[in-house]
C-alpha cells in the first residue's frame, strides 16, 4: 500500500479471472453473510434458556424497563452478576426497547454481530495479508467454527458476540492509525478498545494484542527504543487495563463465588490442560456441550503430560516456520516474501493471550472452559491461516489445490456440525438433555434440566435430578437449596426446611435463602418463624419483591385471632 514505508503487503495470485477485486469482495462478503444465515439462521426461532437468558434479561427489572435514567445508571455503574460490562446491557435494553421480550429480536441481534464480525474479519485480513480468497477461507473458518454456537445461540452469550464487533472495530482503526497516524486515529483505537472491554471484560488482552501486530504485518519494532516507544504510545490504553483490572475483581467479589479454590500451581498445570483442549476443538470440535464441569480427571498426570506435549509441539512449529521465513528473507533481503511465515507466530501467540483471562488463573464460576471463550482467541488462528494459505500458493503452487480442498472439507464439517449444535440450544430441555447424553454426572446440567421441569409445572419429575445433582456434589449449596424448593412445591415441607437451614449456613448473605425458608415455614404454618425470616431477608436487601410478598403474607396471618 502506497504511503507507508513502515510494512509492505504481499499479493497473492488466488483470483478469479473474470472479476475484479472489488466484485469479488462483494461477493465473498455476500456469500459468508448467506452462509452464515444458513448455519445459524434458526437460532431466531429459539426460546430463551432458563440458564442466565432470564437473569440477564427476562426477569431483570432494569433491562425490561428500557432506556430510564435510573436504568442507565444501573448499567453504567452495577457490578452485579460478577461482571461490570455496561455496553452489553445496553444492548439488551435496547433489544427490549425494539423487540420487547420475544426472544426472536434478542437471537437474532446475535446473529447479525456475528455475521458483521466475520465480515470484519474478512476485511481486516484483507488489508493486512493484501490476499482476498485466503482470506475469505479464514473469515469462514471463524464464522462457521461449531465453537461460535454458543456466543450466537445464547442470549446471555451477547458480551462475546457485541466485544467481538469492537475489538475488530479496534483493529480496522489501528491499521488506519499505523498507515498514518495522528491523534484523532488514535483516540478512535482507543475508544473502540474501550468499548470492547466495557462488552466483555476478558477484551483487556486487546492493546497487548496490538503490539502483537506491531511486530508483524506492521514490522514497527526497530531496536529497544522502539518498544518503548510503541509502549508509550499505548500507555493510556494500558491504564484503562488496569482500572478496568480491578473493576472487575471487585464485581468478581460481589459476583459468583468459585465452587474450588484452587492454588497457583494447580491453577497453571490446569491452564495448560485447557489451553491444549481448545487447540483439539479447534480441529476435531465434536462433541460440544455446556457446561463443561471440574472432574477429578480433568487434570491427570497423562493428561497433563499429554497437552504439554501438544501446545510444545505446536510452539516448535510456529517458531520453525517463524525462523525460517526470517532467516529466506534476510538472505534474499526482501520483506515482503518472509513477512507472512511470521504471521504463525504472531497468531498463534494472539491466541494464547487472549485465552489468559479465561484459563482458570483466575479461579470464577463452576466451570473449566467455554466455547464462547474462543470467540477472540480465533481471530489470531484466523489471521494465521489466511497467511499459510497464502504461503503455500506463493511457495508451494503444486499442492494449492490438495491445500484448498482440505480447507474446504473442513468448511463444510464445520457447518454441518455447527447446524447440529444450533438444534440443541432451541431449548432449555434439550441443550441440557444433550449435555447428559455426553456428560451424564454434570451436575450443573442436572439441575438445569430439574428447573426447567419445575418451570413446566412438574417438580415430582423434577425430584430424581436434584437429588442425582446433590450426590455429585454434596458440598455445593446450589443444588441442595433446588432440592429444597421441589421438596416445598411436593408438599414435603419438614425436609425443604432442614435443607434450607443448612444452604444458610454456607450462604448467609443470600435473602433468597431466607425468603425460601420463610416460605417453607409458612407453609407449615408457623406464621411467625415466617415473618422473622422475611424481615432478615429484607435487612439484607431491602425492598426485595419476593420478602415483601412473604412479609404481608406471615403478618396477616400472624394478626388473625
Amino acid at each position: 500500500m502506497k504511503g507507508n514505508s513502515r510494512y509492505n503487503y504481499h499479493h497473492g495470485t488466488i483470483h478469479i479471472g473474470f472479476m475484479n477485486e472489488q466484485l469479488q469482495k462483494i461477493l465473498i462478503i455476500v456469500g459468508l453473510v448467506l452462509a452464515i444465515g444458513f448455519v445459524f439462521g434458526p437460532v431466531v426461532w429459539n426460546e430463551f434458556l432458563h440458564y442466565d437468558d432470564y437473569a440477564y434479561v427476562v426477569d431483570n427489572p432494569h433491562v425490561k424497563a428500557g432506556f430510564t435514567w435510573d436504568t442507565l445508571t444501573w448499567a453504567l455503574t452495577s457490578v452485579d452478576e460478577g461482571l461490570w460490562a455496561p455496553l452489553t446491557r445496553l444492548s439488551h435494553m435496547l433489544d427490549v426497547q425494539i423487540f420487547g421480550l420475544h426472544p426472536g429480536g434478542h437471537h437474532f441481534t446475535n446473529l447479525v454481530l456475528h455475521m458483521v464480525n466475520s465480515v470484519l474479519l474478512f476485511l481486516f485480513l484483507t488489508r493486512i495479508t493484501g490476499m482476498t480468497v485466503p482470506s475469505a477461507l479464514a473469515a469462514a473458518f471463524f464464522a462457521l467454527h461449531p465453537l461460535r454456537v454458543e456466543p450466537v445461540a445464547w442470549v446471555a452469550s451477547r458480551k462475546d458476540v457485541l466485544s467481538g464487533s469492537f475489538v475488530l472495530l479496534t483493529l480496522l482503526a489501528y491499521q488506519g492509525y499505523v498507515k498514518r497516524p495522528t491523534a484523532w486515529k488514535n483516540a478512535l483505537v482507543t475508544l473502540c478498545c474501550l468499548c470492547a472491554m466495557t462488552s466483555k471484560p476478558a477484551a483487556v488482552t486487546l492493546p497487548f494484542g496490538l503490539m502483537l501486530l506491531d511486530y508483524w504485518p506492521y514490522q514497527r519494532y526497530q531496536g529497544l527504543k522502539s518498544v518503548l516507544r510503541l509502549l508509550a504510545e499505548k500507555a493510556h490504553m494500558l491504564v484503562l487495563v488496569v482500572g478496568l483490572c480491578m473493576i472487575t475483581v471487585f464485581a468478581e467479589q460481589q459476583g459468583i463465588t468459585p465452587i474450588e479454590n484452587l492454588s497457583l500451581g494447580a491453577r497453571i498445570t490446569h491452564g495448560v490442560v485447557v489451553y491444549a483442549l481448545y487447540v483439539v476443538k479447534t480441529v476435531i470440535p465434536y462433541p460440544l456441550w455446556i457446561p463443561v464441569m471440574p472432574t477429578p480427571e480433568f487434570v491427570t498426570g497423562i493428561r497433563l503430560a499429554g497437552a504439554a506435549v501438544l501446545l510444545l509441539a505446536v510452539s516448535i512449529a510456529v517458531g520453525w516456520v517463524w525462523k525460517k521465513g526470517t532467516a529466506e528473507a534476510q538472505s534474499r533481503e526482501m520483506r515482503r516474501s518472509g513477512a507472512h511465515d511470521a504471521s504463525c507466530i504472531v497468531g498463534w501467540l494472539w491466541f494464547l493471550g487472549m485465552l489468559v483471562p479465561t484459563i482458570g488463573l483466575v479461579s470464577f464460576g463452576h466451570h473449566v472452559m467455554a466455547d464462547r471463550f474462543t470467540y477472540l482467541p480465533h481471530i489470531g488462528l484466523a489471521l494465521a491461516l489466511a497467511a499459510a494459505i497464502g504461503n503455500i500458493e506463493t511457495h508451494w503452487p503444486r499442492i494449492q489445490p490438495v491445500v484448498l480442498g482440505i480447507v474446504f472439507v473442513f468448511l463444510i464439517s464445520f457447518a454441518g456440525l455447527s447446524m447440529v449444535q444450533v438444534r440443541y440450544w432451541h431449548d432449555t430441555g434439550s441443550l441440557f438433555r444433550h449435555t447428559l447424553s455426553v456428560d451424564p454426572n454434570n451436575y450443573v446440567a442436572l439441575c438445569n434440566a430439574g428447573n426447567n421441569l419445575m418451570q413446566q409445572g412438574n417438580p415430582e419429575k423434577a425430584l430424581p435430578f436434584f437429588q442425582r445433582a446433590c450426590a455429585i456434589n454434596p458440598k455445593n449449596p446450589d443444588p441442595r437449596n433446588d432440592l429444597a424448593v421441589a421438596y416445598l412445591a411436593t408438599g414435603q415441607y419438614n425436609e425443604a426446611v432442614q435443607i434450607f437451614l443448612s444452604v444458610m449456613q454456607q450462604k448467609p448473605q443470600d435473602p433468597d435463602v431466607y425468603v425460601n425458608l420463610g416460605a417453607a415455614l409458612l407453609a407449615k404454618g408457623d406464621f411467625a418463624a415466617a415473618r422473622e425470616q422475611a424481615l432478615k431477608a429484607l435487612a439484607i436487601q431491602p425492598n426485595t419483591p419476593k420478602a415483601q410478598v412473604l412479609l404481608e403474607q406471615a403478618s396477616k396471618k400472624t394478626v388473625q385471632p
